[in-house]
């Protein structure tokens, strides 16, 4: 289950750029640059896969741990690290 922990972890610290990159324009009380949509929709995208790779994971670990060990990571560096 420790994948799916790291997992989760990073789905959190996504839906926490999220939030902040929603706040942000929020609190200009504007829309999002184009950049700032990009990027929002990538992190819309990432979710998405996160999600499905979090139950993926899990259903894994209720047959037995060769096949929750076959998982593979999403390449979302901008989340990763904050």
């Amino acid at each position: 289950m420790a994948y799916a922990k790291a997992e989760r972890e990073a789905l959190t610290r996504l839906q926490n750029s999220m939030h902040r990159l929603l706040n942000t324009a929020k609190a200009g009380n504007r829309g999002f640059s184009p950049e700032e949509r990009t990027s929002y929709d990538r992190m819309i995208v990432d979710h998405s896969k996160l999600e499905l790779q979090i139950k993926q994971v899990e259903a894994g670990n209720n047959r037995g741990p060769a096949i929750a060990e076959g998982g593979y990571l999403l390449d979302f560096p901008e989340t990763l690290h904050h």
